[in-house]
């Protein structure tokens, strides 16, 4: 199995532009407040959705929200605190991939709550502190 620090070696930032053509990227404007919600396309819909919900993330499956955008299959509402993301049950074309995600917005007690819910969970202690990170089903990395 590899190292959190060898699968970030692996990961690149993309500038937005290349990163719009990667993945769905929708932003509007609410109340002069810029919003951006990421949209993820996956075979996995089932898994992924859970694997959300497991790890603290508040998880709305329907269509009552704007999703899904780019698919026809089911679509889900993930959000935790200001992150929101769509995903979508790929039913055309390819998935986007492997989601990986830095997201700091986990406390103690969350990061300890997602590290016992049976998922692959590593944690690394480096010159910055510690990195603790989960393997979420489509294999992508979510750090905290």
């Amino acid at each position: 199995m590899r190292t959190v620090a060898q699968i970030q070696s692996d990961i690149e930032i993309l500038p937005v532009e290349e990163a719009l053509s990667l993945g769905a990227w929708m932003q509007c404007q609410v109340m002069r407040q810029s919003i951006a919600i990421i949209c993820i396309s996956t075979f996995n819909f089932d898994a992924m959705t859970k694997f959300f919900s497991d790890i603290g993330f508040t998880v709305d499956i329907g269509e009552n929200q704007i999703c899904p955008l780019f698919n026809r299959g089911r679509g889900a509402f993930v959000k935790h605190r200001d992150l929101q993301i769509n995903i979508e049950e790929c039913t055309t074309g390819k998935p986007t991939g492997p989601v990986h995600l830095w997201y700091l917005g986990f406390n103690d007690e969350e990061t300890e709550r997602a590290s016992r819910c049976g998922y692959s969970y590593h944690e690394e202690t480096g010159l910055y502190g510690t990195c603790r990170s989960v393997v979420s089903p489509d294999g992508g990395i979510i750090q905290f």
